[in-house]
């Protein structure tokens, strides 16, 4: 099913012709009018991918009192809403530690602590963490990614009912290999780089726009893994 919903911020009419009195026209050549209109700051930054999309534009129509002589013309946009950081309340720095018991290798645990700096960032920013592993299972740590993700929520209603989904992007992907032996610490420094998108977008009924780190460790034996996310916001 398709949902779709149209909102007019300016709308403008104006007479070049006459068509009431005698002898009026428009003489042949080039004609230039202008316009000009203010975008409400409640407008949501232009997004268009996946399910949905957040489309601007200004739609001209040019009415001829000839029969299906009207010509209309449509200019897109693209608009980026401000995104003020300082209301979005998040704790600096954050911590986020994940444990799992009993691999499906062997008996034990691993522990991950991952810990961010900073709640809040700008595209072009460098996003700079830590993270500590500590491997207490009988298999060695082989590998460790870090992503940044972008999820967007589709949100449809048809009467009472809500139809939902939710779409995940990989912005950046880094791999690297490491070694972690059975009963070994490991603590590691990590820094990823923003790169130019769709700021977060949370006043949207149907489009949400959210992002998170998430930090994957691996197993060298049976490829289990174990991974955490630590969400932040994307400002402008």
């Amino acid at each position: 099913n398709q949902y779709s919903s149209t909102h007019t911020y300016f709308s403008l009419s104006h007479t070049f012709l006459d068509t009431t009195k005698e002898n009026e026209s428009i003489f042949v050549g080039t004609h230039t009018y202008q316009y000009k209109f203010t975008l409400p700051l409640t407008c949501d930054s232009t997004y268009q991918k996946g399910y949905g999309k957040i489309k601007y534009g200004c739609l001209i129509d040019i009415v001829r009192p000839f029969p299906k002589s009207n010509i209309q013309l449509l200019e897109q946009f693209t608009v980026v809403r401000p995104v003020d950081l300082r209301i979005y309340h998040i704790p600096a720095p954050q911590i986020e530690t994940v444990e799992t018991r009993y691999l499906p290798s062997s008996k034990g645990s691993v522990t991950m602590k991952a810990i961010l700096h900073d709640g809040w960032y700008l595209p072009g920013q460098t996003i700079h963490f830590d993270a500590s592993i500590f491997n207490r299972s009988h298999s060695p740590i082989s590998s460790m990614e870090v992503r940044l993700v972008e999820a967007t929520t589709y949100l449809g209603f048809q009467g009472y009912k809500r139809h939902q989904r939710v779409v995940k992007n990989e912005l950046v992907n880094t791999c690297q290999e490491i070694y972690v032996a059975s009963g070994g610490d490991y603590d590691c420094k990590r820094a990823i780089t923003i790169p130019p998108f769709t700021p977060t977008i949370h006043t949207c009924p149907h489009i949400i726009v959210e992002y998170y780190v998430k930090v994957l460790v691996s197993t060298s034996s049976s490829g289990t893994s174990l991974s955490l996310r630590i969400p932040i916001v994307i400002g402008t």
